[in-house]
């Protein structure tokens, strides 16, 4: 039951964080939201104002309106107006700079820009989290001074060793850690549905596959115990 809620939640939000830009983002995400606002919004408002004129005037428009919807409150309001600003910063630079030729290094460019498009989603994220303005600003201040400090980037490496050989220590939560791992890749970038959709039973066959991750989970969260459960009465 779990699984097929999921599933009827993830045709909704169609892998929005394999995401390469920040249009295709919005394409994928809340996709029933986004073709109401597209369909009465901003097609309505570009036909009217003209294409040039309008797509500012209607892209902020349509933020505008999507930030009401979630709450009526000023940090959503400076949700709406980021998100707005990206936008149209992509949009401006794919006219000023048309998609070129990146054969041979596609998969290392796509990831490059699904890692930039998702860093810049998550910073508009924190009027989500953050319950005011103010919350919101000493946020941003504080992700400002991580990243101008250049020994928290120097440190990575040595975090990363740190939880690699703590993990190797304990065989099940590498291996829970692996399977987990793999699934959510083939998840987040589209490959699972790209291959179990065709048909009815591929479909199946993904409803088992994460039948058996779960059953993973639950065997390998078990507690580790030497003492056989009944001598205890």
């Amino acid at each position: 039951m779990i699984y097929f809620t999921i599933h009827i939640i993830s045709n909704n939000f169609d892998y929005p964080l394999s995401a390469t830009n920040i249009k295709i983002f919005w394409r994928k995400w809340h996709t029933s939201l986004y073709r109401w606002l597209l369909d009465y919004i901003y097609i309505p408002m570009v036909t009217s104002f003209g294409k040039k004129s309008g797509k500012v005037f209607s892209v902020l428009l349509v933020f505008m309106v999507s930030s009401v919807w979630h709450a009526s409150t000023l940090n959503f309001i400076m949700w709406g107006l980021l998100n707005a600003t990206y936008y149209l910063m992509y949009s401006t630079f794919r006219t000023l700079f048309p998609k070129t030729s990146t054969r041979g290094y596609h998969f290392l460019i796509r990831g490059v820009k699904t890692f930039l498009t998702l860093g810049a989603i998550t910073l508009t994220w924190v009027f989500f989290r953050a319950p005011d303005l103010a919350t919101a600003g000493t946020i941003y201040i504080k992700i400002g001074q991580s990243l101008s400090n250049i020994e928290y980037f120097l440190n990575i490496p040595s975090y990363i060793s740190q939880v690699i050989s703590s993990s190797i220590s304990n065989l099940r939560v590498l291996s829970l850690s692996a399977i987990v791992g793999i699934f959510l890749i083939l998840e987040v970038t589209g490959e699972m549905k790209k291959y179990f959709s065709k048909d009815q039973k591929l479909y199946y066959s993904e409803v088992l596959l994460w039948d058996c991750v779960l059953l993973s989970l639950i065997v390998f969260s078990m507690p580790q115990s030497d003492t056989f459960i009944y001598f205890k009465f």
